[in-house]
C-alpha cells in the first residue's frame, strides 16, 4: 500500500506533490488540536481557531519539508515569465 502511494505521489508535479503534502499535513494538525483540545485544555477552543491553526501549522512542515520543490516551482514560474520578457 506504501508503495503504491509513493508511486502514484512521485509522479505528480511539483505543485501537486506540494498540495498533497499540505493536505495531509492540515488534517494531521487540524486532528490533534481537537484531540488536544479535549485531553488537554480546559476551556474548549472555537472552531476558526482550529481551522486557522490548522492551516498555519500545516504551512510550516509542508514549506521546510519541501524546501527543493518549492525552489524549483518557483523558479521554473520565473524563468519562463523573463523568458517572455526578452
Amino acid at each position: 500500500m506504501f508503495k503504491k502511494y509513493k508511486n502514484w505521489y512521485s509522479n505528480l508535479s511539483p505543485l501537486k506533490q506540494l498540495a498533497v503534502s499540505f493536505i495531509i499535513n492540515w488534517f494531521i494538525w487540524l486532528i490533534g488540536s481537537l484531540l488536544g483540545d479535549k485531553v488537554f485544555f480546559d476551556e474548549p477552543h472555537s472552531t476558526k481557531y482550529h481551522l486557522f491553526y490548522a492551516t498555519w501549522m500545516a504551512f510550516i512542515p509542508t514549506m521546510f519539508s519541501n524546501w527543493a520543490k518549492m525552489k524549483t516551482l518557483f523558479k521554473s514560474e520565473n524563468n519562463t515569465t523573463g523568458s517572455a520578457q526578452c
